[in-house]
């Protein structure tokens, strides 16, 4: 009986080995999907790992290589919020972000979702980079996003991302861009108005995201318009978490919010 049972689990042992060989290997294609479901439950170090596995198999994997820049962006910023001071941490997320972001245009250089990551990570590195790459990135950054909106006029980051640089630039004083403009090269200019417009259209495109909000009640208060600035805050401080950042964003808006209420102006 005993030589029966060994031999009816060996048999059984060898038929899981038969059915495990003859499953099929992971693709690109798996991993991908895996680090979207990943992304969506707001792992982005799990989704991550998904997309370099994608990439491990496929290396000029488009949606790969610009899904992974993306990753690393946000793990970059969720260093901000979560660990201050580690400044090196997010340049060395940001960079290898670059890095997936130009073998993405690479493949596909006209791309709307390749051209706005590589806006974004750019304008993320600006403040590691001295003040003449500053300049240039400046116009850089702002070439991108003209690129993606004529592409793309529905994507709401980018119009995030434009009003975001508007609002920057405008908020260099005079004094600034007069010296920063005889040392450094021509700075450009924003405006405030324009950041207002693309803030705005932002929030008409996805109004559930709460740093459209946000950015749009900062650009009120850079105008002396405190009463718009505080209604936005209070939509942004009600908007749904959508992204592993969205919860750091609600903490702001309640932040600035009370600065704003407390007549200290609206911080940062």
């Amino acid at each position: 009986m005993p030589v029966r049972r060994a031999r009816a689990a060996s048999t059984i042992l060898l038929g899981l080995l038969a059915v495990a060989v003859r499953l099929p290997a992971q693709s690109a294609a798996d991993h991908l999907m895996a680090g979207d479901e990943l992304f969506a439950r707001f792992d982005d170090a799990g989704a991550l790992a998904e997309y370099e596995g994608a990439l491990a198999l496929e290396p000029e994997h488009f949606e790969g290589l610009w899904k992974a820049a993306r990753a690393r962006m946000i793990l970059g910023d969720r260093v901000e919020y979560e660990q201050t001071g580690r400044t090196e941490r997010r340049r060395v997320e940001y960079e290898a972000g670059r890095v997936l972001i130009r073998k993405a245009l690479a493949v596909r250089p006209r791309d709307p979702s390749a051209l706005y990551w590589n806006a974004a990570l750019l304008g993320r590195l600006a403040p590691y980079k001295s003040r003449s790459q500053q300049v240039t990135l400046a116009h850089t950054v702002k070439a991108e996003l003209d690129a993606v909106l004529e592409l793309d006029p529905g994507n709401d980051m980018a119009w995030h991302a434009w009003g975001y640089w508007h609002l920057t630039m405008a908020k260099l004083g005079g004094a600034v861009r007069f010296l920063g403009s005889i040392i450094y090269g021509r700075l450009p200019k924003g405006s405030y108005d324009e950041a207002v417009r693309g803030f705005r259209t932002a929030v008409s495109i996805n109004p559930d995201y709460g740093n459209h909000h946000i950015q749009l009640a900062r650009t009120y208060a850079a105008m002396k318009k405190p009463d718009l600035a505080k209604d936005e805050l209070r939509v942004a401080i009600a908007c749904p978490v959508k992204t592993s950042l969205c919860a750091y964003y609600r903490d702001w808006a309640k932040h600035i919010l009370a600065r704003l209420e407390s007549g200290r102006g609206g911080g940062h």
